[in-house]
């Protein structure tokens, strides 16, 4: 029911009006029934109401008064005014201070307080249907607007945007600060190339843009017309970059509690998201440059995730980082120049732990590390999408891939040969080793060594303790495995390049040998890292 409200210091008009049957036939309800503006003024503080029927003339605090305090913080209730025949010199100041109707005292009855209530409910109606079309045009205009803020942001950073162009770019663009002074924040999706792999671009873009819209809207819904200084970008690849206009604010004090409680809102709404966030936030910076300046900065936090994944990370000058690898990472790789990799797995597990080591103590940039992987993976001959590289995270996953280095030369031992056997199973396992990702079978290998297919098949179950078939299939899904765990292949290209040839016998032997598919080991593989 709607909601209505009295005030008459006349104690008999106040029962007169609440015994008419007008409220149950409009669908209203008398909530309260006070005697002066003073005492409604503290009512409304804490209750909310539709319609309010006030008297002009009360003690204490009167009917002007009353509205004109109350049209401070509500434009949108329907007041009516009561008054006497010689009041319309009041009556008059009550509409200029927003009383929607009047009536007469003397002329009051059920169809006159009927079609006030009626005349009430068109203008709620009214007023809540502009309401919701004003929330759906703000939300059209954020969502329409993304590129052309986009270019704004792009624009004044790049320095490309400046005087009125820069002024005409921002209004076109529905953005309402200023941005003299200001913060920028990143969130990131963490871990976006693994996660989201699965899904096409189109779905991709899709999520990110709800992520956005979310977002603001939640912003919008906790601390409403100042959320309209925050505009969010999504820069692509599952980050998203953030810009706090503050030129609204004259004190620092002030800017900086305003910024806390922004990014502490950001944060609370990415934990409450389905997948993992950080969130890097710049310092305020202050004057027209201020903004590139705070860009700058969030950049250089956003790079500090590789080593530091605690969900927010704050500027700090004294953390900067390095664009050069330690020493030891060109020493190491000098030394594999020499000798290949022939280095003991254990020299190399003590070099790798010291490179990852003294990269985290200087902090050095995640593009350099990866430059480093390049070149280590070109020395030990390994061939990975372009994916792979890009997906490299964070230090811990840095680890796991040296330590993969060091698993490559423990299965150097497949292509050892063993001692003291048979030559043509010698010369067989040669062929083998060098061949399984072909489709060779029994009698290839037979007519290279120049011996009888079942002879061979006979021998080298007694001298390998194994049969040639369950040999291959071994290299193979060694070499798959190794390909779910350290590329981005499609698992048709992992059973093509590990040497099964049709994709669905491949599913079939690897989940009944590992207990799982190949998505679902490589799943596991991701989140191992």
């Amino acid at each position: 029911m709607f909601r209505a409200l009295i005030v008459d210091d006349d104690f008999l008009a106040r029962k007169y009006l609440e015994t008419l049957d007008s409220w149950e036939r409009s669908g209203y309800e008398i909530v309260a029934s006070l005697q002066d503006g003073k005492e409604a003024i503290e009512f409304l503080k804490n209750n909310s109401v539709d319609t309010i029927i006030t008297d002009i003339s009360m003690p204490v605090m009167d009917g002007i008064k009353f509205i004109e305090e109350f049209r401070k913080n509500d434009t949108t209730t329907y007041l009516t005014v009561l008054s006497c025949h010689d009041e319309f010199e009041y009556v008059k100041e009550a509409m200029r201070f927003g009383a929607n109707e009047y009536i007469l005292k003397n002329t009051i009855d059920e169809n006159i307080i009927y079609n006030i209530l009626e005349g009430s409910k068109k203008h709620i109606e009214k007023i809540k249907k502009k309401s919701v079309e004003d929330i759906n045009n703000k939300e059209l205009i954020r969502m329409g607007t993304h590129i052309l803020k986009s270019n704004y942001f792009n624009g004044v950073l790049s320095g490309a945007l400046k005087g009125e162009e820069k002024v005409k770019a921002r209004e076109e663009a529905y953005i309402k600060g200023k941005f003299v002074n200001s913060a920028v924040f990143f969130i990131s999706t963490l871990y976006w190339n693994r996660k989201f792999s699965l899904i096409t671009n189109a779905e991709q873009e899709q999520y990110s843009h709800s992520f956005r819209h979310r977002l603001l809207k939640y912003l919008d819904n906790i601390i409403g017309e100042e959320s309209e200084y925050i505009e969010i970008i999504y820069v692509g690849n599952g980050l998203f970059s953030g810009f706090i206009d503050l030129s609204y604010m004259h004190k620092t004090s002030h800017m900086q509690q305003q910024l806390n409680k922004i990014t502490s809102l950001v944060f609370k709404f990415c934990q409450n998201e389905e997948y993992d966030y950080g969130v890097y936030i710049s310092d305020i910076c202050i004057g027209e440059d201020g903004i590139k300046q705070a860009y700058n900065q969030a950049r250089q936090v956003y790079k500090l995730n590789f080593y530091y994944n605690d969900g927010v990370i704050y500027y700090d000058v004294n953390k900067k980082i390095s664009e050069n690898m330690p020493l030891c990472a060109d020493e190491l790789l000098k030394k594999l120049e020499l000798v290949g990799n022939n280095i003991s797995k254990d020299e190399l597990e003590e070099e790798l732990l010291k490179i990852a080591d003294e990269c985290e103590s200087n902090i050095v940039d995640k593009n350099a590390i990866i430059q480093f992987i390049i070149a280590l993976d070109k020395v030990f001959d390994i061939e990975r999408d372009i994916e792979f590289y890009i997906d490299i995270n964070n230090i811990d996953c840095v680890r796991v891939i040296f330590k993969n280095y060091v698993d490559l030369l423990s299965n150097k031992d497949d292509d050892v040969l063993p001692d003291n056997i048979n030559p043509s199973i010698i010369t067989a396992l040669k062929f083998i080793n060098s061949n399984y990702k072909s489709q060779i079978s029994l009698q290839d290998v037979a007519d290279f060594v120049g011996i009888n297919g079942a002879y061979l098949s006979y021998i080298f179950k007694q001298e390998m303790n194994i049969g040639f078939a369950n040999y291959i299939q071994e290299r193979r899904m060694k070499c798959a495995k190794n390909l779910l765990k350290n590329t981005n292949s499609k698992i048709k290209d992992v059973a093509i390049q590990s040497g099964f040839n049709d994709y669905h016998y491949f599913s079939k032997i690897f989940k009944k040998l590992e207990g799982c598919s190949p998505a679902e080991y490589r799943k596991i593989s991701i989140k191992k890292l």
